[in-house]
Parts: C-alpha cells; structure tokens; sequence
C-alpha cells in the first residue's frame, strides 16, 4: 500500500509538472526526460491510459456540441502527451469549430492556428497539420473576401493620407541623434546539426494476414542534436472488411527483447475515409523519442484498436472526367471515382465533401501527382496534392482514397454537376537498371 501510493504521488507530481509547461511551447525529449525522472513504467503506462480516457470523453462531448468541456478534455490529453501532434490537431479542430459557430471568432482561430503550427514542429512531415493549416487559409480568405468589403473605402482613405503624410515628412529634416537597432529578424538562427539515422528491422507479426497486408518500405531511428526520433514509411492494404478507423502500437525493443518505448499511432480516425476491400492507406510515423535511440535494436507494429463497418454504405457514386494537362505516358491511365457526395451548409458557404479514389493503372510507382478538381469554371476550384515525395510512392495497380472538402458559394447548384479532375503533374520514379 505505501508504494503504491508513493506511485500515486509521483504519478500527481509528473502530471502536475506536466501542465505547468507552456501549451505553445512543448518540452523537447530531453525535457521530458527530467520530468518524468523517478516515474515507473507502470505509471507512465497509467498517464496514457488518462490520456485515452480524457480523449474519448472530449470526442464524446463534441458529438453533443458541448465544446467548452471539448477543449478541457482534450486540453488534459494534450498535457499528458506534449510529443504526440494528434491530440493539437484535434484540440485546433475543436477550436475552429466553435469559432464558425460563435461568428467566426478571431481569438479561437487564433489558437487553432498556433496549435497545428506547433503539431508541424513536432512532426514535420504530419499530413493532418498540413491539411488543417491549408484548408483554414482557403476558408479563411473567403470569409476575409466578404466580411472586409465594407472596410475597403476607409482602407484606401487611410492609404491616401498616410501617403501624403510620408511625402510631407521626407522633406523634413532628419534627426542625426537617432540610432538605428538591428532587425530581429537578421539575428543568426540556432545552428542545428542534419538528422543522423540508421536503419532497423520492424516485427509486424501481430498483424492478421487475412485482412491486413503491410509494407514497410523505412524504419529507422536517429537524432538531431540530443534529441533521438523514431521514423516509419509504408503502406498498409484492406482484402476484406470495410475499416472505419485503426490504432497501432508501435514498441522499440533493445537486443535482449525488452520495451524501451510504447507509443500509440493513429492511422485513421473520425476524419479519415472509410476504406473498402482493396483500398490501402499510407504509414507515415515521426515521433521525438523521450530516451536516446542508442539501444533500440528493432521496432514492433500491432493492431491496437478497429472499427469496423459491417455492410457497404449506401452513398451517392460520381464518376469524374479525367483531363491529362501534363503529358500522358503511353499505355498509362489513372482511374477515379467518387465514393460520398455530401454539400453541407456552414456559417456563409457550401461545404462540399467527397471521398476521391484513384487507382494507378500504368505507371511504376507514382512520387508526385497533382491534381485540380473542378465542379464548372463558375466555381472555385481546388488544387490538391495527394502523392508527395515524402509519401511512400503509389504502386501499379494500387488504390487509395482520400476526403476533400471545397468550400463554394451558398447559391451553388451542384445538382447533375460533372466532378472533372485535371492531372497538372504526375512523376514516377525511374526502376532501377539491373
């Protein structure tokens, strides 16, 4: 009873110290490291399981549009994991949610916006931050366009007059006393090293091979500086169910077999489109490591949690006109479809939402493809990047699905509207000569 409750205690004072650190400014592994001194692995163990707990009661609360308990919920979660980018880009969703709610309320954007920039400091390559930060300036700078019409006489007012306020005083003369202070920003930037990283074997036996196929084309560990990271790519493929959201486990194991670190990887969540038999998704895991990767010897991958669908959904297809505007490889085509076709109404637009599936019917292994997808030339269109040179390529004969969201006018009709999609860019790498 008196360890368990000295555990208790250590476990209080970690959490405590925890929320003492400044949300915009999260500790570097090193720091962590200092704070979780003195904290077993059980308790460790026990603060992610708090954390899953607070993380489900926030999505819970955000289902009713309880969205101040939202942000206390998942705000708790956010201190108890300050290396993982999920819980911040969750908490910015939260926020940018009750801000289109509230009148577009600057202060909550404000936040969002601070915390997905943070999320990109903690893992550069995060899809989810990107996306969030792209789609916030597109919705932003057509709520911008609208509410700022009225301002744009009083703003060229102030141009004029401030312009003849600037001719007025060059004639002036200058004051000789004045001294001019450096520019903050010509200071030197912190010198940082390159990333050092070795490769490393990945045991991915959990998985069941009936449903699941997985492929790991990197692994590896490393560090910048003093901070040591841990780095996976691959693609994993759906034969069977229809699959909702997935959790994996990702431990590091030393030579002898012990578990250096645990850390939960989401790879489809709520956000994420529903994937059918013969869809695949990409693997893509950055994470800061609390301890030096010095002795991990390998990694393991296990399903943690899923969530399945048991019958297909009844949604309205669309087939999209495809238009080559780069030049096509011969013999090559990319097929597409679309799954879902919803038009919702939000704040002063339409939100479109559709799940885009392409398959590569020729080219070795696509790098890059970019697309423009279009509903008429009387619409805004969008510029979407779905395969990037960060990602895994996208295989011959692969198919992967992706959610799109296109802010439009509320007077849109995109009844019996053709979806056309234009290839501006698509590159394969090259085989290999033998």
């Amino acid at each position: 009873m008196e360890e368990e409750a000295e555990n208790s205690e250590n476990l209080r004072q970690y959490i405590s110290r925890l929320e003492k650190w400044p949300e915009d400014k999260p500790p570097t592994p090193a720091d962590l490291r200092i704070l979780q001194r003195g904290i077993s692995r059980a308790e460790k163990d026990k603060a992610d399981s708090l954390a899953e707990n607070h993380a489900r009661r926030a999505r819970a609360a955000l289902d009713t549009s309880a969205y101040n308990q939202a942000i206390i919920e998942m705000t708790r979660v956010l201190r108890l994991r300050p290396l993982d980018p999920t819980p911040r880009i969750e908490l910015a969703r939260i926020y940018l949610q009750r801000s289109l709610e509230r009148g577009y309320k600057r202060r909550d954007r404000q936040r969002a916006i601070r915390l997905a920039k943070t999320a990109l400091v903690l893992n550069p390559a995060d899809a989810k931050a990107k996306s969030f930060l792209q789609n916030y300036r597109r919705m932003n700078s057509d709520f911008s366009t609208i509410k700022n019409r009225k301002y744009i006489l009083p703003i060229l007012l102030l141009v004029v007059i401030a312009g003849t306020i600037a001719v007025w005083q060059r004639d002036l003369p200058s004051n000789s006393n004045t001294t001019t202070r450096n520019n903050l920003g010509a200071l030197p930037r912190e010198q940082t090293s390159p990333f050092e990283a070795r490769a490393v074997d990945v045991d991915i036996a959990g998985f069941d091979g009936g449903n699941l196929e997985t492929e790991i084309i990197q692994a590896e560990v490393g560090r910048r500086n003093d901070d040591s990271f841990v780095k996976i790519l691959g693609k994993i493929s759906i034969s069977k169910e229809y699959v909702e959201a997935m959790r994996l486990l990702v431990r590091g194991k030393d030579a002898s077999g012990n578990t250096q670190f645990s850390i939960p990887w989401t790879v489809l969540d709520n956000d994420s489109p529903l994937m059918f038999p013969g869809d695949s998704t990409t693997l893509i895991f950055f994470r800061w490591l609390v301890n030096p990767e010095t002795s991990i010897d390998k990694l393991e991958i296990t399903p943690l949690e899923f969530e399945l669908l048991q019958e297909r959904p009844n949604w309205t297809w669309k087939s999209p006109v495809i238009v080559w505007d780069t030049p096509r490889p011969e013999n090559v085509s990319i097929g597409a479809e679309i799954r879902r076709f919803e038009v919702l109404e939000a704040y002063d637009r339409l939100v479109l939402a559709m799940d885009l599936v392409l398959t590569n019917k020729g080219l070795p292994d696509i790098s890059q493809l970019s697309l423009n997808i279009s509903l008429g030339s009387d619409l805004p269109n969008l510029s979407h990047y779905p395969v990037t040179v960060e990602a895994p390529p996208m295989s011959r004969g692969e198919r992967r699905v992706w959610t799109i969201a296109m802010g439009l006018p509320l007077d849109a009709v995109l009844v019996e509207r053709d979806v056309t999609i234009r290839i501006t860019e698509a590159k394969s790498i090259a085989p290999s000569p033998r």
